[in-house]
């Protein structure tokens, strides 16, 4: 919102929500317009003669090259699956200090089920470019990523286990990977 309204979070004229920012139904709306129940009545019979569906589109993203051998869902998982065994020697660590929430083997089965879940979705290719703009912006040496800014703790098996991740939250004390 402020992006596209040109204005900061920190803007004190910023365009803010409120709890009475949503769809209300014709029984609140006629209960906040008592005063006026025929505009009531002509906006539902105004919305009663409309008729719109969304279309699906397909996504509009850009083609994101893969090896050899590999489609985008493929290779999405073993990116993922990669940097998920790569972080294992430090959890196995955390795990033998007892400083791990659940058992390694509870995180490996979240991640295989996230990984279905992004595959069915098809955002394989979008997991792909966001990988993709953070490794080269690491490589550039740019904070990026993750809680490159903000120092967040992460609680997806497939953002932990993903090279753009440099923390994670499966540990009592979020540390760094």
């Amino acid at each position: 919102m402020c992006i596209q309204t040109g204005k900061t979070v920190h803007s004190h004229d910023r365009i803010r929500y409120s709890p009475q920012h949503y769809l209300k139904s014709r029984a609140e709306m006629a209960k906040l317009f008592a005063w006026a129940p025929d505009a009531v009545a002509n906006t539902a019979a105004v919305a009663e003669r409309c008729a719109f569906t969304f279309d699906k589109q397909p996504a509009s993203l850009p083609n994101f090259p893969v090896p050899e051998g590999f489609d985008l869902p493929a290779y999405f998982e073993k990116i993922v699956r990669d940097g998920f065994e790569s972080r294992l020697p430090r959890w196995r660590a955390e795990s033998d200090a007892g400083r791990l929430r659940h058992p390694i083997e509870s995180y490996r089965e979240r991640l295989a089920r996230e990984i279905k879940m992004v595959r069915d979705m098809g955002f394989a290719g979008y997991f792909l470019i966001v990988w993709d703009f953070i490794r080269f912006s690491r490589e550039q040496g740019f904070p990026s990523g993750p809680g490159a800014d903000r120092r967040q703790a992460l609680s997806s098996p497939i953002a932990c286990g993903s090279p753009t991740s440099t923390r994670c939250s499966s540990t009592s004390s979020s540390s760094a990977s």
